[in-house]
């Protein structure tokens, strides 16, 4: 207890803390106690110690902390499970390296995952683990994903009625599905965009919640090359969020024009042209996008006479040529008989 009110400080203090003689080895040796109040503590000095710096974190993770905290994680003392992911997650935040050796470590993510499933208390510092490993890279992401990452943050995100605990796994689900569109697909799968833009739409009485599902369903948009999954947002979002979708979708459309007719037989043409916006707006700058891809028709009247002329054109091509009729001679006149 006393070492973890000193390192808790500052860095300099904590590096003071296992510099000195026997106390890094005795600090992980007490995670596997026989006394859960031993294994608590001992966690949560090494999560004071490890949130500092990374090379404070490189030193317990070179120390062998890692397997030892997966197994207070799954720890039968609750309060054991919660320091122990409190120190996993001030490891992983770091820098990318440490994030990729806690992904390398067997059973790493699996224990976080069953944190989130299972835990009765809060959930936050797991859900935070899976955005701060997922930010750094594609691979890193994919590996969240792989491990079934998104699903336990879809669980939370559903679940939990704490505010800043949604908007952990509102963040952490941005954070994955912002690097590609294969990630982002396999978000979109799991109705992740859909639950994202529900706790956004009623969470006006948060707005840290509100702002991070906001953030999130954009990150995940850009990424989503699915024109279907796109529009089945539209009728619910906001101005804010329906101007993203309409210039992702038209993005799409740009890239894809053979998409352009598919777009128009699903009726999602009519329900973009039904959209008001006012003049000069954001929202209104993205409907241009569609007034550009789908030019508005001519008038039934020019139509008409361009189809009449177009028909005329054929009937003159088709038709067989005819000889040309001779002028009609001029009947002379008889010269009068003297």
């Amino acid at each position: 207890m006393t070492l973890s009110e000193i390192a808790k400080h500052n860095a300099e203090l904590a590096d003071k803390v296992i510099s000195a003689k026997g106390v890094l080895n005795s600090l992980i040796n007490c995670t596997a106690h026989q006394e859960w109040e031993v294994r608590q503590q001992a966690c949560g000095c090494l999560a004071n110690i490890a949130k500092h710096t990374e090379a404070l974190a490189q030193r317990l993770v070179d120390a062998n902390i890692l397997p030892k905290l997966i197994n207070c994680i799954r720890d039968k003392k609750t309060s054991v499970q919660s320091q122990g992911i409190l120190c996993l997650k001030e490891i992983s935040c770091h820098s990318v390296d440490l994030a990729r050796t806690v992904c390398d470590t067997a059973e790493a993510l699996s224990s976080v995952i069953e944190y989130l499933n299972t835990f009765k208390g809060s959930k936050l510092h797991g859900a935070m683990i899976l955005g701060y490993t997922a930010s750094f890279n594609y691979e890193l992401a994919k590996a969240v994903v792989k491990a079934e990452g998104h699903g336990a943050l879809m669980k939370v995100l559903k679940e939990e009625e704490e505010g800043h605990v949604k908007a952990a796994a509102a963040w952490s689900l941005g954070q994955i599905g912002k690097h590609s569109a294969e990630v982002a697909k396999a978000l979109i799968d799991k109705n992740v965009l859909e639950e994202l833009l529900e706790v956004y739409n009623g969470a006006e009485g948060s707005k840290v919640l509100q702002e991070k599902a906001k953030r999130s369903l954009k990150s995940i948009i850009r990424q989503c090359f699915a024109t279907e999954s796109l529009m089945q947002l539209l009728d619910r979002a906001d101005q804010k969020v329906a101007r993203q979708i309409l210039l992702q979708t038209a993005s799409v459309l740009r890239s894809n024009p053979e998409e352009k007719k598919s777009f128009i037989e699903k009726g999602y043409l009519d329900r973009v042209k039904g959209i008001e916006a006012e003049e000069g707006s954001r929202l209104r700058g993205a409907l241009e996008e569609f007034d550009e891809l789908f030019p508005p028709v001519a008038e039934p009247e020019v139509k008409e006479e361009a189809e009449e002329k177009a028909e005329e054109k054929v009937e003159t091509v088709e038709e067989p040529n005819k000889p040309e009729k001779k002028a009609e001679e001029i009947p002379k006149k008889a010269p009068n008989k003297k």
